[in-house]
């Protein structure tokens, strides 16, 4: 089981990016440690959520906190590989949207709420370390 694990672990998608237009899927990490299960009747899918840079994190220094619609509980965190594109966008205020794709209450904690980002680059945007972005290209 544990290698059945380190291999889903590897085959996380990558951000696509298309023109001036990001997206991402992940599902929210660390679920078990903080307000998830408290409210997870209460949410719904296609509601939107809030981010919050985590600076002082001391495990991620682009940690990203994900929270609900009015920010008043704490989900999770958006996972490592995806934060720290996450946290270059919200620093440099980028456009983006955050909503809930699916729940699944009675999922293992790490795959109850998965969350659906989308965004817009501006001109001339470059990220910083881009391991975990993939250019979308259209064959016509």
């Amino acid at each position: 089981m544990d290698g059945w694990l380190l291999i889903r672990m590897n085959l996380l998608p990558p951000i696509s990016v298309f023109e001036d237009r990001f997206n991402f899927d992940f599902y929210i990490a660390g679920w078990r440690y903080y307000d998830g299960e408290k409210v997870i009747n209460q949410l719904k899918e296609g509601a939107a959520v809030r981010f919050q840079l985590e600076p002082s994190n001391k495990e991620d220094e682009k940690a990203v906190i994900v929270l609900s619609e009015k920010g008043e509980y704490k989900l999770g965190y958006i996972p490592a590989f995806y934060s720290g594109f996450m946290y270059e966008m919200i620093e440099e205020h980028f456009v983006y949207e955050a909503r809930i794709e699916k729940v699944s209450p009675m999922a293992r904690p790490q795959s109850k709420v998965s969350i659906s980002v989308t965004g817009c680059l501006a001109n001339g945007f470059f990220v910083k370390n881009g391991e975990n972005v993939e250019s979308v290209h259209v064959l016509v």
